[in-house]
């Protein structure tokens, strides 16, 4: 059987959005979602309708016939190589990794070890890598562009707060 985007989507949101958080609650007792509702800052709403382009994209990706793979190999190769490197950045972060910024929680410690030494924000690297794996895996048009156009948008507004969050305490652990 032939991946496509569907496949490769479907497997990176029960790894991203179901096993990792479980893996993560089990192993260190708490969730990693710290978004509360309604949203108390721009963070948190832009975590929430990000949250609702990807929900919209896996309607979209569902719903619509399939289409053939454009470079399946490649593709199914750059998605893998992404779910990788956002899994060794959670790793990474260990019990300082929350789905939002957890101001109120003073364990969190900014982290700057193993992948974060090569990038500063290799969680959003990954969700890029993927997307272009999608886009190889799809069409290269529509939803791909709609996956990569809101996940780089996303990237850039939460990264630049994350660095400012983060920038007074910057000493490497």
């Amino acid at each position: 059987m032939q991946t496509d985007a569907r496949h490769a989507w479907l497997a990176y949101l029960v790894v991203a959005f179901v096993v990792t958080p479980a893996v993560f609650a089990i192993r260190y007792r708490r969730s990693p979602f710290v978004v509360a509702w309604p949203p108390a800052d721009r963070y948190a709403w832009i975590e929430i309708a990000y949250a609702g382009a990807l929900a919209a994209y896996t309607v979209w990706l569902l719903l619509a016939p399939p289409i053939e793979p454009v470079m399946p190999l490649a593709g199914t190769a750059v998605a893998l190589a992404g779910l990788l490197v956002v899994t060794a950045a959670v790793a990474t972060l260990g019990p300082n990794w929350r789905v939002g910024q957890d101001t109120a929680d003073p364990s969190v410690e900014f982290v700057a070890r193993g992948v974060y030494r090569l990038l500063s924000h290799p969680i959003y690297a990954g969700l890029l890598l993927v997307g272009v794996g999608l886009a190889l895996l799809d069409d290269l048009l529509t939803r791909a562009v709609w996956y990569l156009a809101t996940t780089s948008l996303y990237a850039l507004v939460q990264s630049d707060a994350e660095a400012r969050r983060w920038t007074p305490t910057r000493a490497p652990r």
